[in-house]
């Protein structure tokens, strides 16, 4: 069975979250520190591998107002990287907003997991959501 892989990149830590097999439910998986793009990579590679890993979804860090700024162009880079080492769909998604409501969800777990494992599920939770059979992780449809 495969699944997607998000990624919530950061200069310090990455942030990493999977879908179930089905792609409807984005679950918190771990976070990875920053230790430069070469372990960050083989990192990466190896859990692609070990998960079964179809499509991998980049959160892209934008303004409020859609402006990039030097997170982007470093996310950027790191996308470009990650191009060239694995060979699994990659795609990057606007993650306005989703530390935000990772910090709420955060408060209400109790900080039993990580802020960027949690961003990273917001983010492949979002891109689920809009992407796939047009039904949420509950079964309902979206509109």
């Amino acid at each position: 069975m495969s699944k997607l892989l998000a990624i919530d990149y950061g200069r310090k830590r990455i942030g990493l979250a999977l879908s179930d097999e089905e792609e409807k439910l984005a679950l918190p998986y771990k976070v990875i520190e920053n230790k430069g793009f070469n372990f960050t990579l083989v990192s990466l590679q190896k859990i692609c591998k070990k998960e079964n890993v179809v499509r991998i979804i980049v959160g892209k860090p934008l303004s409020l107002k859609g402006k990039e700024g030097k997170q982007t162009k470093l996310t950027d880079e790191f996308i470009s990287k990650l191009k060239e080492r694995v060979k699994i769909p990659i795609i990057s998604y606007d993650e306005r907003m989703t530390s935000k409501l990772a910090g709420r969800l955060i408060r209400k777990i109790k900080g039993k997991v990580a802020k960027d494992a949690i961003a990273a599920m917001v983010i492949l939770q979002e891109y689920l959501d809009k992407h796939t059979n047009n039904t949420n992780a509950f079964g309902r449809e979206l509109r």
